[in-house]
């Protein structure tokens, strides 16, 4: 008797022919979480954070504090394209987080700026501008060495600027040297002060041309006087800050490098900041690219680079050291939000379908399961918003239209979302893993486990008998769960079959279930659990679907040509 079992449920291959999809997969997986081989919906979002009216977010995060109170706070951007990212300094003192945005300056804030609502302040800050004033107290003629002064300024958050230019001036060494005119013109700052000037020299006859520290001011002191021997000036550390120099404007889509420094882009450009010193960028970083990035990931030691042309890979322990890989076939990434790093690499979205990028290259991990047409007419937008769920990536459309796709388990595929919630962005919250969903006002929580599930719909593979046959009942195994909440209104999206309405409250105890015979739908009908319905006879075929609706859980399906056969299902 050719009974037709389902279970251990799989996704979609959009690209396969319904009768060649393998054995319990679906032409239809809308709002299913296939994880533990069950059919059961994911669950609702639930608001986890609400910003003030009409503040419409496009980009949030939630930001932690060890030592502040409270530990807690939230941050909004209005570039989708927007980056927040903790300082690289471990237990940085002042709680920094630095802000990318597109076309803007590079900006800083603490988490108590964050909480308390201030700034974001403009990272680059005033550098010296005029060389010292030096003016030496003893001049012997017959014992004079030449010196080199320069100074640097110190914000009060440790920041160190490049040196000023530079003041020569001839000196006897049992002499003196006033070194002022630190404040000519006056430094700018913003969210904090400049703390100290420190002054520098060199010392002639030294085996190098270094500059080395002679002394500190503190803000307002406009005078140093330096009667310092050069045998102690020689035992200080040298000037480390000639690099310091500001940020260049407009750069975005910052990640932390494994060295400790951030790395960012704009146009054409990679740029560096100097390691654990986000405020330094030197130019002698700089990488220039053929094609126009749209975004960039880093993994282990390497930068995978997605571009409107060829993908590059830069790679290397330190900025100053990073080797350059380009790949001489073009796989354009199409949307900076479907960019998402994980462990095994980065993924993100070409033309041809969703690509994971590793050290060997970016490899094209949809192509067995999603032709080209398909994957760009139904699901590869410019404005598709992703992140890493899991092992899965999940990504939504403003219409909180989206899909999932499981890269470690080819059983879940790929599977449909459609809801109602106004969407604009979706997110990984660093500490946790959770995803966020933003959407209006609010900061929602993606499949929140103490919410009820949603309501889901899932198709077969249209199985196909050695025979025609007359089904002529159908089984469903349930895990009935009367504690689950189920919303009295009748439900709307996904476009649910008009019969499954009728199940109203009586959904935490049966599911909707239809059969097609020959493409044609001959039964539609409530189920309960484990219970016998009778199928409508005279329909002999050998071609059968069935579609489950419903919003409680399913182990089995099962359908046989004469009710007593499933009793031996």
């Amino acid at each position: 008797m050719p009974n037709i079992t389902i279970q251990d449920f799989g996704g979609r291959l959009p690209r396969r022919s319904k009768r060649l999809l393998p054995d319990n997969y679906a032409q239809e997986a809308i709002n299913v979480k296939l994880l533990s081989g069950e059919l059961r919906g994911h669950r609702a979002l639930s608001v986890v954070h609400s910003f003030p009216a009409l503040t419409a977010p496009k980009a949030v995060w939630r930001v932690l504090s060890s030592t502040a109170s409270p530990t807690e706070a939230w941050f909004s951007s209005q570039d989708p394209k927007a980056t927040l990212l903790k300082s690289p300094l471990t237990n940085d003192a002042f709680d920094r987080w630095y802000l990318f945005e597109e076309g803007q300056p590079v900006q800083v804030m603490t988490f108590t700026d964050i909480d308390n609502g201030t700034g974001p302040w403009d990272l680059n800050f005033t550098q010296p501008t005029t060389a010292p004033s030096c003016v030496p107290t003893v001049i012997t003629p017959a014992d004079v060495e030449t010196r080199v002064y320069v100074y640097t300024y110190v914000t009060s958050w440790g920041e160190e600027s490049a040196p000023s230019l530079p003041t020569t001036v001839d000196v006897d060494e049992a002499g003196s040297v006033v070194v002022s005119g630190f404040y000519v013109p006056a430094p700018t700052i913003a969210g904090r002060t400049f703390d100290k000037v420190r002054i520098y020299r060199t010392v002639t006859g030294n085996a190098s041309t270094a500059f080395f520290f002679l002394g500190e001011v503190t803000s307002p002191v406009d005078t140093f006087n330096d009667n310092i021997s050069s045998s102690i000036t020689t035992l200080n550390e040298t000037l480390g800050s000639v690099d310091n120099v500001p940020s260049e404007d407009g750069l975005y889509g910052a990640r932390v490098h494994p060295s400790g420094a951030l790395v960012a882009f704009t146009g054409r450009d990679i740029y560096f900041s100097v390691p654990y010193l986000p405020h330094a960028w030197p130019g002698e970083y700089n990488i220039s690219l053929a094609d126009e990035i749209v975004g960039i990931e880093v993994f282990e030691q390497n930068i995978a680079v997605m571009t409107k042309g060829s993908p590059v890979l830069l790679y290397g322990a330190h900025p100053a050291a990073i080797g350059i890989l380009r790949f001489s076939f073009p796989e354009p990434c199409i949307a900076y939000g479907s960019i998402v790093g994980a462990p095994e690499g980065a993924y993100y979205a070409s033309h041809q379908g969703l690509v994971l990028f590793t050290a060997v290259g970016p490899t094209n991990i949809t192509r067995q399961m999603i032709s080209q047409e398909e994957w760009q007419n139904d699901y590869a937008t410019d404005t598709m918003s992703s992140a890493r769920w899991g092992t899965q990536y999940v990504s939504l459309e403003t219409n909180n239209q989206g899909f999932i796709i499981d890269p470690q388990e080819a059983r879940i595929a790929l599977t449909d979302i459609k809801g109602s919630n106004n969407i604009v962005a979706v997110s990984s919250d660093i500490y946790t893993g959770d995803v966020y969903v933003v959407g209006g006002d609010d900061v929602f929580l993606w499949d929140d486990r103490t919410a009820p599930e949603v309501d889901y719909i899932w198709k077969s593979k249209q199985v196909v008998l050695p025979t025609p046959v007359n089904h002529g009942a159908v089984m469903v195994h349930l895990e009935p769960n009367a504690t689950e909440y189920f919303p009295t209104t009748p439900v709307t999206t996904p476009p649910f079959p008009s019969e499954y309405l009728s199940l109203s409250m009586d959904k935490k105890t049966e599911v909707l279930v239809e059969i097609w015979c020959n493409d044609a739908r001959i039964f539609v009908g409530k189920c309960g659990d484990r219970e016998q319905v009778r199928v409508p006879s005279g329909k002999k075929g050998d071609a059968w679907e069935v579609r489950i609706t419903g919003q409680v859980r399913v182990y089995s399906i099962n359908i046989t040509e004469v009710g007593r056969g499933l009793a031996r299902v």
